[in-house]
């Protein structure tokens, strides 16, 4: 289980996240480990960059 450090919110484009990954965002942004693009926006069909890839793994690594 990931650990809880904040309330997540809704994402304006929450509508355009697959189903099957709505709870693995929300959970990810809880922990702390996603925060979107900014804007309240996830832009669930860009590319991930290499860097922000990264920084999701860097922050998966170092979760307590």
């Amino acid at each position: 289980d990931l650990p809880f450090k904040t309330y997540s919110t809704d994402f304006y484009d929450m509508n355009k996240i697959s189903f099957y990954a709505t709870e693995a965002i929300k959970e990810l942004q809880e922990a702390d480990i996603i925060h979107g693009t900014g804007n309240n926006m996830f832009e669930p069909h860009l590319t991930t960059t290499r860097a922000e890839a990264a920084k999701i793994v860097h922050n998966l690594m170092n979760c307590k």
